[in-house]
């Protein structure tokens, strides 16, 4: 009997990370006959001597490395290309899967054909919305648009998903960091559609994760590529929409408010010419209003390097 579904990981040089996030629920893995699929893009063998360890506990694990990198965009749809099930979980290499819920999963599929399943994480990200199904995908996108950059919060339906391929509706979101969102999104406007909002709060982070590449320039990848990728969607999702759903994300994801400015400016990271720059984009992703940066501009960074650890100090004895 074929399997219907399926984890598809992209990896890049997080060896141990990886190892660990599956050594924890191989063991479900095992007992569901679950495929795990890896398409490894990074620039050592690390991975590859993992995975070869990880084989010797569980043969149903398939992985691929790349001769060439890639790159995080023409990975991602690399890693959902290996599959053959009826439904692709796409999840990030430095997450963790909570015990048990690879069952709730499963039965979930066994409900009925959904378009697409998404997933909570632990603590909530996504707060005061209980399960419920979407057959609308503007309503989708309003609701739930900014959740869906975390890799790992989608499963794919594979046919579906297929249907976007072949048409090459995927292409045109190369190079705007969200390749797997676009996907997503093409697939919500379909006919008959179905997403289920699961609420179910599946995925952690492992805290061994150190950093993500995005951090290192926030206001390129969650300013100026999350605002082109948006309005780079089709013209069913109004333009009033995608504006909230850019401003939700900064907003219930906690950047680009002004504790977030303080710690970027505290890191070096914030800069004037670094405000300059992008400042245009700024007025569609900040919380708070641009006029209000110049003046985090004027604290060095070294006296809030000292009032952070003064903070610390007093939670610890809190």
């Amino acid at each position: 009997m074929k399997n219907k579904f399926a984890i598809a990981i992209p990896t890049y040089n997080r060896s141990e990370i990886l190892k660990e996030n599956i050594l924890e629920i191989i063991e479900e893995l095992k007992e569901f006959k679950i495929p795990l699929y890896i398409s490894d893009d990074s620039n050592n063998s690390l991975t590859e001597f993992v995975v070869k360890e990880l084989k010797k506990k569980y043969e149903g694990i398939h992985y691929i490395k790349n001769k060439k990198s890639l790159g995080h965009d023409k990975n991602c749809i690399s890693t959902l290309m290996l599959p053959k099930e009826d439904y692709i979980w796409y999840l990030g290499d430095s997450l963790k899967v909570k015990k048990g819920m690879l069952k709730k999963i499963l039965e979930l599929i066994k409900e009925k054909e959904y378009t697409s399943i998404i997933l909570n994480t632990e603590p909530d990200r996504v707060i005061n919305l209980s399960k419920k199904n979407y057959n609308s995908g503007k309503k989708f996108f309003l609701e739930l648009g900014w959740h869906v950059t975390m890799t790992g919060a989608t499963i794919y339906n594979r046919d579906e998903m297929m249907k976007v391929f072949e048409k090459k509706k995927h292409i045109k979101y190369l190079g705007t960091n969200f390749p797997q969102m676009g996907i997503l999104l093409e697939m919500a406007l379909k006919k008959n559609m179905e997403i289920c909002w699961s609420n179910f709060k599946v995925i952690t982070t492992n805290k061994k994760k150190n950093g993500s590449y995005w951090e290192k320039d926030p206001f390129k990848v969650f300013g100026e590529d999350w605002k082109n990728f948006i309005f780079m969607l089709p013209n069913k999702y109004s333009d009033s929409d995608k504006r909230k759903v850019i401003k939700d994300h900064s907003r219930k994801s906690g950047l680009f408010n002004l504790k977030y400015y303080l710690l970027i400016r505290k890191d070096r990271i914030l800069t004037f010419k670094y405000y300059i720059k992008y400042y245009s984009t700024l007025k569609y992703v900040s919380v708070i209003d641009v006029k209000i940066i110049p003046f985090v501009l004027l604290i060095p960074p070294i006296s809030l390097k000292i009032i952070y650890k003064i903070i610390k100090k007093l939670k610890r004895r809190i």
